[in-house]
């Protein structure tokens, strides 16, 4: 077995009669049997409208095609592995460096992603450690709205769409998908926004007040994804926080 390294080759030819031939010209040979280090994963970024930036192991995404950073031995090929079946490569650059986006769609589910390596003479790195992610293109459904609570004043409790108020900053509450971030549209114009908690509920106050006459209130919902659905329908209330005036004296006199 030759040892590793550059081995030079040349040859000559001896006939029957003793004559050597002239000295070949050289052939040289780099033995090389040293698997690459293994690559890494160093980032994958989401692009997709909804939560864009950068992900962490474990998250969930939108984004079908998200951009895949990292390092390895330069001029080494990466393959990256997404459940264990290879989806592409990226040639590693001179600095290090190298960067792969999916041709086609993940499909929605997990993706253990995992990267190895292959140099000029063949050799196999190990796999890098895995780097999960979760497809999710599904848009939740809207929130579900099940109480406004009008709490100033004497004349207090539960209000129904269509409903007079004298409370501009009522008290709204509801359910939805957990995670989702629940943003409130006042005549089309977002007004606040709440998280639904673990149990799948949510409340909101309004912290500016509502602008006097009738109000459309609507709701959406965008999950951990990004994934913003429809709005709900509309909770109609009309804010009269302005006092009666007082009767005209001068009409009762004779």
């Amino acid at each position: 077995m030759l040892a590793e390294g550059q081995h030079v080759f040349t040859a000559v030819a001896t006939d029957s009669a003793g004559n050597v031939s002239p000295i070949s010209g050289s052939y040289t040979l780099t033995v090389d049997v040293t698997p690459p280090a293994t690559p890494l994963i160093t980032s994958i970024n989401d692009d997709v409208a909804g939560n864009t930036g950068l992900l962490t192991n474990g998250q969930v995404t939108n984004d079908v095609r998200p951009e895949l950073t990292g390092t390895g031995v330069a001029g080494s090929t990466v393959h990256i592995l997404d459940n264990g079946v290879e989806i592409g490569t990226a040639l590693v650059s001179a600095s290090g460096n190298w960067s792969f986006t999916p041709s086609t769609d993940l499909a929605s589910g997990p993706h253990d992603l995992r990267v190895n390596a292959t140099d000029a003479a063949g050799n196999v790195s190990g796999a890098s450690p895995i780097f999960n992610i979760t497809i999710d293109i599904t848009a939740p459904s809207a929130p579900v709205l099940d109480t406004v609570v009008d709490d100033v004043g004497t004349v207090t409790g539960t209000l129904d769409s269509g409903d007079v108020t004298n409370d501009a900053r009522p008290t709204f509450t509801g359910s939805g998908e957990v995670g989702a971030l629940s943003a409130f549209l006042s005549d089309d114009q977002e007004i606040g926004t709440a998280v639904v908690n673990a149990s799948g509920s949510w409340t909101f106050t309004p912290e500016t007040a509502l602008e006097e006459g009738s109000r459309s209130i609507r709701f959406t919902a965008t999950d951990t994804a990004g994934n913003t659905g429809p709005a709900s329908e509309p909770f109609i209330l009309t804010v009269d926080t302005l006092a009666p005036c007082g009767p005209d004296a001068h009409r009762h006199q004779r």
